[in-house]
């Protein structure tokens, strides 16, 4: 129960102003049927956040981030748990008029070859709940690596907590291919050249064994 609330109606909205300063919520439930309780208001933060039965729903930010399954986002939208996108796809600007070149981009199996992907789980140290064990990089480790796919924000303590952009990994994927099939071109070359060397020396092994034959025959 909200003690002490000031309520104020316009012709456009109505304003709750709770009497916590801390984190003026409402809260939503049935007496009937216990579960499930929702909260949704001001969290500690002074952000906006939506929760059930305890369980972060939706945060937003006073730095305009948005956290679904996190109250700590870290980006424009932070997500802890899985995203679906059944019927399109994800997308980036990508015009030549809105792009500045800077260098070709060359990074791959010299990347690729030395990623070390290991099974983890998530400490208390993360800014979000997560259960089971997962599989992806250490970010320190990538760093090294190709510090372009690293980028640092803030989390309580840390102040330099390591993000990955992993949209790079397509394009070292994409260069990888490339370098592979180069080889593999190589290879062909080669083993064609080999081949018709054979060739040439199995013709000329028939030719001198043919001299060999009449002059013995003599």
């Amino acid at each position: 129960m909200v003690e002490n609330p000031t309520v104020g109606f316009t012709t456009t909205a109505v304003e709750i102003i709770g009497a916590d300063p801390y984190s003026p919520q409402i809260v939503l439930r049935s007496e009937a049927v216990p579960s499930p309780v929702w909260t949704v208001g001001m969290d500690f933060n002074r952000g906006f956040s939506i929760i059930r039965n305890g369980n972060n729903v939706l945060t937003a930010t006073t730095g305009d981030l948005i956290g679904i399954g996190t109250n700590a986002p870290t980006a424009k939208l932070s997500v802890n748990g899985t995203a679906n996108n059944s019927t399109g796809s994800w997308g980036v600007f990508s015009d030549a008029r809105i792009k500045t070149e800077q260098r070709e981009f060359t990074d791959g199996l010299n990347v690729i070859d030395r990623l070390r992907p290991v099974v983890f789980t998530y400490n208390a140290d993360a800014p979000f709940e997560a259960e089971g064990e997962q599989v992806g990089i250490i970010a320190q480790e990538l760093e090294e690596l190709a510090p372009y796919m690293v980028s640092t924000t803030e989390h309580g303590d840390i102040t330099d907590l390591r993000e990955v952009n992993n949209q790079a990994y397509v394009f070292l994927l994409i260069n990888a291919v490339k370098e592979l099939k180069a080889e593999n071109d190589r290879l062909k070359v080669d083993s064609r050249a080999q081949q018709e060397l054979i060739e040439t020396n199995t013709r000329l092994l028939q030719e001198l064994k043919a001299v060999l034959e009449v002059k013995a025959e003599r």
